[in-house]
């Protein structure tokens, strides 16, 4: 798509380019004057006023090409985003209520728990007596040392703590069977929603590496989406879910049990 994208941006501007070297704008300028009362027994007008055509279909011609060459990359543009479905967790939480199947696991993965929120406030208004949570985060301590944020890494560490200590809550009120939480210690590169092992809704950090510590760029709301992906045989879902199973090594739901109210 993006070679698409830059051979037809360069197409354009060549011609463009090529437009503006071969038509002279001050001679078909002069010329009309000249002809607005041409004498067309006069060889010399006659050739003046075909010079003239001459330049201003090249001009038109040009200028239509461009128009088809944009019309057409416009087109194949909306198509493909129309292909290419995003989800937000809202659209995840519509997933589940339509859903005929019993949620039996839940996994949810990522840098915080910030935008999952509307999916534990749905679980927080259900009664899934069968249904396993597994949240799956950055170890705060690791992010503490090897991270950092535009305003305050304190305050977001506060955040992170507090979101989890929201979740185990949906246990400990019966909303919810049971609750894991995971902590790993490197940066996370994804975050999303597993589930039953069956859809991985996924989407990416864009990070980057200030004076050795990582940062993490915030897109616009509008494009903090993710992916579905239901297909077992493709290698990205294998490899998500493959990731993530690693990194559930062992709950320490001990660390916040002293936070809870």
């Amino acid at each position: 798509m993006k070679r698409s994208e830059t051979l037809l941006t360069l197409i354009s501007i060549i011609l463009t380019v090529v437009t503006l070297i071969f038509v002279d704008f001050s001679p078909i300028i002069k010329s009309l004057a000249a002809v607005t009362g041409a004498n067309l027994k006069d060889v010399s007008q006659i050739y003046s006023w075909l010079d003239i055509f001459f330049r201003i279909s090249v001009f038109l011609f040009i200028i239509l090409l461009v128009a088809i060459i944009d019309a057409i990359f416009f087109g194949r543009r909306m198509l493909w985003y129309r292909r290419e479905k995003y989800y937000t967790c809202d659209d995840v939480v519509e997933y589940l209520k339509d859903l005929r199947t019993e949620i039996l696991t839940l996994t949810v993965f990522g840098y915080s728990l910030t935008f999952a929120e509307s999916l534990r406030l749905y679980l927080e208004s259900m009664c899934l007596t069968n249904l396993e949570v597994n949240v799956v985060l950055a170890n705060p301590d690791y992010i503490l040392n090897n991270c950092k944020e535009n305003k305050s890494i304190d305050h977001r560490i506060h955040q992170i703590r507090g979101r989890i200590v929201e979740w185990m809550l949906l246990a400990k009120y019966g909303r919810i069977h049971n609750i894991n939480i995971y902590h790993f210690d490197s940066v996370p590169h994804e975050n999303g929603v597993i589930v039953n092992d069956d859809v991985i809704f996924f989407g990416r950090y864009p990070w980057k590496l200030e004076n050795g510590k990582f940062l993490l760029i915030k897109n616009p709301v509008k494009e903090r989406v993710m992916r579905r992906m239901n297909d077992k045989n493709d290698l990205m879902y294998k490899y998500i879910l493959q990731i993530i199973k690693l990194r559930q090594n062992r709950p320490v739901n001990t660390q916040y049990e002293v936070l809870l109210p």
